[in-house]
């Protein structure tokens, strides 16, 4: 669809795609030519959590080694959520090859259950 998008704003028709949407063969041929990219399945994410940038994230890593400088290790804990979702509705995107988070911003999903995990910057 992307190609269909581009296409479409450059008012350019191909007419060997279907509603100018390029097919599977299309698309096998232009990884063959682009093997730099890759077709990986996405996960989902919502769009709150994808509106973060470079700035904001390298603002807060200075601020946390500022606050986290005379820290005990033992004192320094991580806690990750993970949901098991029964329908994540994951899609294959292309992607660059060796991406190793492919996201999908999606508003909402089915029922999941969430497990979250800890452990501390000493190892425990």
């Amino acid at each position: 669809m992307a190609v269909k998008d581009y296409l479409d704003k450059r008012g350019v028709r191909v007419s060997i795609f279907q509603n100018d949407v390029p097919g599977y063969e299309w698309t096998k041929g232009f990884l063959k030519r682009y093997q730099e990219l890759s077709v990986r399945t996405s996960a989902n994410i919502k769009k709150v959590q994808a509106n973060i940038g470079e700035a904001e994230f390298n603002d807060y890593m200075s601020n946390l080694s500022v606050v986290i400088k005379d820290v005990p290790q033992n004192c320094i804990w991580n806690y990750d959520k993970t949901n098991l979702s029964d329908d994540p509705g994951n899609k294959k995107v292309i992607c660059k090859q060796g991406s190793k988070y492919v996201e999908k911003m999606c508003n909402s999903s089915k029922s999941s259950t969430s497990l979250m995990f800890s452990g501390n910057a000493e190892g425990k």
